[in-house]
């Protein structure tokens, strides 16, 4: 005989309800039921109670809020209801602790299930994926190199994990534990770029204590904090407001300025670095350099595109690509 979808979820129904009955909660909730019946009865029984009143002096008894109206009045009465207050308490402390650490259990599985951390070593902490962060993860991912996100805000990191196969950690970077989890005691850099000049502070702060060898490179947003994150062991502070301002004061005496830094930082296809000329070059042509040289940067001018046979100068710096 077929059964139909009704009685197939009523039979899932029953199942699920088994199951939780065969839990510790389930077990735990079946004990102060039958604590409830056999107090009821013993109430009626001893204070010659009806029902109802029985039931109400339980709830009360169980409750542990006092009475008031109705409260035992022989010896026998008041025996039994001392006894049940403690073992109530003591039963409704268990049930109460396991509902919380099955809520505990249910948040750590559900942030264990959004990290993501392999086993590496010699590798970049980035601290912080915001604007900064994600383009700090992407030029870092063309370079191919080993590194872990450490993220404070849980849906973006639910996002990175699902979308990305970046290592990834949810927490706060100022805690060794979290750092820890990151693997601060293996890794090379760590790069700070929160969004509160005081968290990329005290991260430095925790991530030096923790690995005294430890590169430390860090945004700061207020010009002021830069020599205070020097002074606690930063090695290199960024300001992303001075390196715009100069890129922008530089564009002003030399226009092709923006189109060089440009290629050189955004091309996905060359490798571009600007490098201080060697004495040995001095007074040598650009075809003896070996590599292709770009442009030449001159007196604050650019010197794009030059000729072979052109004469380098001592304090020129050679744009190559590689």
């Amino acid at each position: 005989m077929k059964r139909n979808n009704y009685q197939i979820t009523q039979i899932e129904y029953l199942k699920n309800k088994f199951k939780y009955i065969k839990s510790r909660e389930g077990k735990i909730l079946i004990i102060i039921i039958i604590f409830f019946v056999i107090e009821v009865s013993i109430f009626s029984y001893v204070e010659k109670l009806n029902i109802i009143d029985s039931i109400y002096f339980t709830i009360v008894t169980l409750g542990t809020v006092g009475y008031g109206d109705i409260h035992p009045t022989s010896y026998l009465g008041k025996v039994f209801a001392s006894l049940f207050i403690v073992v109530n308490i003591i039963i409704l402390a268990f049930f109460i602790g396991q509902i919380g650490e099955r809520l505990i259990k249910q948040k750590i599985e559900e942030v264990l299930g959004i990290e993501r951390m392999e086993e590496i070593e010699d590798h970049i902490i980035i601290c912080g994926y915001g604007r900064i962060g994600k383009v700090i993860v992407s030029e870092l991912k063309e370079m191919g190199s080993k590194f872990v996100i450490v993220e404070i805000n849980e849906a973006l990191t639910k996002i990175i994990s699902e979308t990305t196969d970046y290592n990834v950690i949810l927490g706060d970077a100022k805690k060794e534990d979290i750092l820890k989890k990151a693997g601060i005691e293996k890794a090379k850099t760590i790069i700070i770029s929160l969004n509160e000049d005081s968290d990329n502070v005290f991260t430095a702060i925790t991530a030096k204590s923790m690995n005294d060898k430890i590169r430390i490179i860090s945004t700061a947003a207020n010009l002021e904090n830069m020599d205070k994150l020097y002074k606690i062991g930063v090695n290199q502070v960024v300001s992303p407001q001075v390196v715009t301002g100069k890129i922008l004061a530089h564009s002003v005496n030399m226009p092709d300025f923006l189109t060089l830094i440009d290629r050189i930082f955004l091309s996905n296809t060359e490798n571009i670095c600007m490098v201080a000329l060697k004495e040995d070059l001095y007074g040598k042509t650009v075809k003896d350099v070996g590599d292709e040289v770009f442009a030449i940067v001159r007196n604050e001018k650019i010197i794009k595109n030059p000729n072979t046979e052109d004469t380098l100068q001592k304090g020129d710096k050679l744009i190559i690509v590689h």
